[in-house]
């Protein structure tokens, strides 16, 4: 069914250049204020001198809101998804919605031109909803395979070394380090997959529950805190040890890496000069900027930013870009997707380059208009942020106060106020895009 879809959905045009393999990488809760000198990850610091940084990169609050826009390249509200989707939703009022199967998904487009694709480690946008397919959701949305999976994170329900793996919809209990596990599910297909492949690899580290990981994931003599932020950081390096025998098996030449997170720090593990109330979970910056870098084939720049906006719906338009497909989709579908595929050739002046960014969370499921619970929504330019908590509104100049300490009032000038007013009307826009599927 969902192949039969995709054929109807894309119109390909033709290919100047045969598209690269891709590597899509997904830390989990690594906010980008966690990629510093102070933690040591050599493997991120090296693809950093290797490629090109996106400086302005935003998702959403949280896991499942995020992971929907980078599959889908659509809002998570057109799917009525505002925070986590669980099995089982503990929230009378939460509809726990489910991305339905014929959703378009950045695994259908690359099968669409002939890649093999392979899901690995944590999904979170699936429930049991799907008629019971919970473990099938990844290859109900077109990967072959889904290996090392979890459906969820871990938390009440497993650890990094007791957890729940899934494999091509079998469930079998792992007491294997779960970071290293889906490293070698990922070299193992990828090795010997032939022909042209798709892989994304989605860590559940450094996401709670926080530990201290294996000694053979750190440097020799590295010392662990015993402190929520010790654990943390010790994970985000063991993660980055084995993102380094992860890159080992790839041939940059052939293929493009791009590595991402799904939100910012998580408030447990907060730095000391972070302010908890401003990061995961909620649309100030250090909520909903995430790094991310680009290397390998079709990436001709090397050591240097993008300043561009970019959000996490854009992953559909610019694998189409890369694979010269034109998304002829039906009316009415909605597609948030705008490529940043550009910035490959020229991380200075994109030509497509996005005017404003949006993200969100909201609760209950099935709730985008808040109606019933909570709703946190920002719009952002490349100079200013508009924010608003229910119906409270707070703008903040990004460039002077990158802390978004100081909200700008009505004496900002009138420039600054036409700024204002146009991040209004966007929001506006984007906020009559109801939930379809909601019951």
């Amino acid at each position: 069914m969902i192949y039969t879809l995709l054929l109807a959905l894309l119109a390909p045009s033709p290919d100047p250049l045969p598209p690269p393999n891709v590597l899509m990488i997904v830390a989990d809760d690594l906010g980008w204020r966690d990629i510093d000198a102070s933690i040591p990850t050599p493997t991120i610091d090296e693809l950093g001198r290797r490629g090109i940084t996106f400086a302005s990169t935003y998702s959403n609050p949280n896991c499942s809101p995020s992971r929907y826009t980078m599959l889908f390249g659509r809002y998570s509200r057109r799917d009525g998804i505002g925070s986590l989707v669980q099995p089982q939703g503990s929230n009378p009022e939460d509809k726990n919605p489910s991305s339905p199967f014929d959703r378009l998904s950045i695994a259908t487009l690359f099968k669409g031109k002939g890649y093999r694709t392979a899901a690995f480690g944590k999904w979170h946008v699936s429930n049991g909803h799907n008629n019971g397919l919970t473990i099938e959701a990844p290859r109900m949305h077109g990967f072959d395979t889904y290996r090392a999976g979890s459906i969820t994170g871990f938390g009440s329900t497993g650890s990094y070394s007791v957890w729940t793996e899934v494999n091509d919809g079998v469930q079998a209990l792992s007491f294997d380090y779960n970071t290293t596990v889906i490293t070698d599910k990922t070299i193992d297909w990828w090795t010997g997959t032939k022909g042209p492949k798709f892989a994304y690899v989605a860590y559940n580290a450094p996401h709670a529950p926080f530990h201290r990981p294996p000694s053979s994931l750190l440097p020799f003599g590295y010392s662990i805190p015993n402190t929520t932020r010790g654990f943390y950081e010790a994970m985000t390096v063991a993660l980055d040890t084995e993102l380094a025998r992860l890159l080992m098996s790839i041939d940059y030449s052939k293929t493009l890496v791009l590595f991402v997170s799904d939100n910012g720090t998580p408030a447990p593990a907060a730095a000391a000069d972070q302010d908890p109330s401003k990061i995961k979970g909620s649309v100030y910056d250090g909520g909903v900027r995430v790094p991310m870098i680009a290397v390998g084939a079709g990436v001709h720049w090397s050591g240097v930013e993008c300043d561009a906006v970019v959000n996490t719906t854009d992953f559909m338009a610019t694998f189409a870009q890369l694979l010269h497909v034109k998304l002829a989709l039906p009316k009415g579908y909605g597609l948030d997707s705008r490529s940043f595929a550009d910035c490959f050739l020229d991380p200075f002046q994109p030509r497509n380059a996005r005017r404003w960014v949006f993200s969100e969370i909201f609760s209950p499921n099935g709730d985008p208009f808040g109606t019933k619970g909570t709703r946190r929504r920002m719009i952002r330019n490349s100079t200013h942020k508009l924010m608003r908590n229910g119906n409270a509104e707070r703008f903040f100049d990004m460039v002077n106060d990158p802390g978004e300490t100081t909200p700008l009032g009505s004496g900002a000038g009138q420039a600054v106020l036409d700024i204002r007013d146009e991040l209004r009307r966007q929001l506006a826009e984007i906020e009559r895009v109801g939930c379809p599927t909601c019951p």
